[in-house]
């Protein structure tokens, strides 16, 4: 499994974290990157440790995400998952279109 790690801001969405970014994280690093997540985040906050920075800011372990990059979604694989959503958008873009130039045309050649 892949995972990126992401900064919870409570209130502003999710963000990066500096130096790590959206990099792929594959499961056997997971540890080494939330250890660089949380480092990086006590730098920017001007905090030593984890035990002060949770005991002013909400913890460390709730403002990280980690968030799985699937492989597939509904039984199918996330490309073509993608692709039926887009084609089905698509096509119901064109009809609605359609539809609304037969009207428009009705309306103006009476």
């Amino acid at each position: 499994m892949t995972y990126i790690i992401l900064r919870d801001t409570f209130g502003n969405g999710l963000e990066t974290i500096p130096n790590i970014g959206v990099d792929v994280i594959e499961e056997h690093q997971l540890n080494d990157y939330i250890w660089d997540a949380a480092k990086i985040i006590l730098a920017e906050d001007g905090y030593v440790n984890v035990t002060d920075y949770d005991e002013e800011n909400i913890a460390l372990s709730e403002t990280l995400v980690i968030c799985e990059i699937l492989g597939k979604l509904k039984d199918k694989t996330v490309p073509y998952y993608i692709d039926e959503v887009l084609m089905k958008r698509e096509t119901e873009y064109t009809v609605e279109e359609y539809e609304l130039y037969l009207k428009l045309k009705e309306k103006f050649e009476k």
